[in-house]
């Protein structure tokens, strides 16, 4: 909220003359609009209202349709009339944004014919203009400037004008300019004596400025996610463990669990994500199976993948001891006796490692590794009896 400047008329030496009046005008041209006639000022004293605010406007670039009338002098005083700008903010693109502007008369005298006018930025026109009282035909507009007829304020007394625009995507801030004019003296029938009352143009200007926020287009569909890759199995009695690489894309929707499916049915699996390994069970052993992986998101099921390696569950070999070798059979020699054996029909589970050969009467040991189905065993006593 700022206070203007107020302007004067009279110079030293120049022909006394009240620039309220309408004399003393050259070349201006009212904007269109309608404003109630007053008593004390015929049609005409718009005119020098509408050429002053021009004169204001024009300060800060703005296009006004009016013609600057030629004063004959003039002094900055102190200004007399304050804007209030008020808006529903924040600023955002694309969306209406209201301002109301309560022009104010701050002085213990009469303060007439006041006009107010304000602009956008550019490419931001103004609409929905009503002046004082709601009254819209109060009011003209020019693309992304208007003005309103306030009418006359007494002291203290205050007139409002609302408006609204909608920020366009070019615009980064939201910058009203506004500027206030009327006439600050006593109104005559025949209009004012400047040498008595010293009549004058106070003016003011307010400036308010908002930060143009964007807001982020909602987001588009999510679609499912695509297929996990490198799916791999191994098996194990009655059961698999499947372990797999999540998908590339999710498709926009974080994966929140995986399905496992054995191929030919048998088995499946839940795995909440991002856990990516999986042991199904109650697969039949001596069957083969594949298996393959679909990834879920918010947006459903995703791809399957494509089938696992093909393992086949088998039950877990109970180990016992080997059989007992047969064919057993010993040849006498000096002091030694040659025997030879066959492999048992049973391992046991597991591959036979060495062989352990022992005499009976006891006395005499020898170990022979697997490959081996006969050895000689030495140190025996002549004329013993062996087995």
């Amino acid at each position: 909220m700022l206070r203007g400047n107020q302007r004067a008329s009279r110079a030293a030496g120049a022909p006394c003359f009240n620039p309220c009046s309408t004399t003393n005008l050259t070349g201006a041209t009212a904007i269109s609009m309608t404003v109630p006639r007053s008593p004390h000022r015929g049609p005409r004293k718009l005119l020098s209202l509408v050429g002053h605010l021009a004169l204001v406007l024009s300060l800060f670039g703005t296009a006004v349709t009016a013609a600057v009338p030629a004063f004959a002098d003039s002094i900055v005083t102190p200004g007399a009339l304050q804007l209030t700008q008020i808006s529903n903010g924040p600023a955002v693109v694309g969306k209406p944004l209201s301002f109301t502007i309560s022009t104010t008369n701050t002085t213990n005298g009469p303060i007439n014919g006041v006009l107010l006018g304000a602009s956008l930025p550019a490419g931001m026109p103004v609409a929905g203009i009503l002046g004082p009282g709601g009254n819209p035909d109060l009011c003209a507009r020019g693309g992304n400037a208007f003005s309103c007829s306030m009418g006359d304020l007494a002291p203290g007394a205050s007139a409002t004008a609302s408006f609204s625009g909608t920020p366009p995507v070019a615009v980064t801030r939201v910058t009203v300019l506004a500027a206030a004019t009327g006439c600050q003296g006593s109104p005559l029938p025949g209009g004012l004596n400047c040498a008595t009352t010293g009549g004058h143009f106070v003016t003011t200007t307010s400036t308010l400025s908002l930060p143009v926020q964007t807001i982020a287009p909602p987001p588009g569909p999510i679609a499912v996610p695509i297929a996990a890759t490198s799916v791999h199995a191994i098996a194990g009695n009655a059961q698999a463990t499947v372990t797999w690489v999540p998908p590339l894309s999710n498709g926009g929707s974080s994966i929140t669990s995986y399905l496992v499916t054995s191929n030919p049915p048998g088995g499946t699996a839940t795995i909440n994500a991002p856990s990516t390994i999986a042991t199904l069970t109650g697969l039949t052993n001596g069957t083969t199976y594949t298996f393959t992986v679909t990834p879920r998101s918010a947006a459903g099921a995703g791809l399957t993948s494509a089938p696992s390696n093909s393992v086949t569950p088998t039950a877990p070999v109970v180990l016992t001891a080997p059989g007992a070798p047969t064919g057993v059979t010993a040849t006498a020699g000096n002091a030694s006796a040659n025997v030879a054996w066959l492999a048992p029909l049973s391992t046991g589970g597991s591959p036979i490692t060495s062989y352990t050969v022992t005499s009976s009467p006891p006395g005499v040991v020898a170990s022979v590794p697997a490959s081996v189905t006969s050895t000689a065993v030495s140190g025996l006593t002549n004329g013993t009896t062996y087995t």
